[in-house]
């Protein structure tokens, strides 16, 4: 038994990230690599003409919910000072995923 996703999941992942950076930015990333790190959700590091981001793919429709409200707690703390990412995009309907897309920042 294995302890990750498939290939073929990862692949599919992959062009669903590829689909949601088009949709978002416009024109297609220059490129996608898997992050590890994520618990539950897929983590991608999108390098786009616009710049660096992050799109987390939740692994089930029904936790949009989480990235709504996580989008709402990031917010909050970006509005009390905190350095945090700046979430642009939480949505549903592109691929099989809920996914949010972030800015990348740097540091731990």
């Amino acid at each position: 038994m294995s302890g990750g996703p498939s290939a073929a999941a990862l692949r599919r992942a992959r062009t669903d990230v590829a689909a949601i950076a088009e949709h978002h930015f416009g024109t297609p990333a220059r490129r996608i690599v898997r992050r590890g790190g994520g618990l539950t959700n897929r983590v991608f590091a999108v390098d786009h003409p616009q710049g660096e981001f992050v799109v987390r793919l939740a692994p089930s429709p029904e936790r949009i919910g989480d990235f709504i409200k996580e989008q709402w707690a990031i917010q909050r703390a970006r509005d009390a000072g905190l350095p945090v990412p700046e979430v642009l995009e939480v949505g549903q309907g592109i691929g099989a995923s809920p996914y949010m897309v972030a800015r990348r920042v740097r540091g731990e």
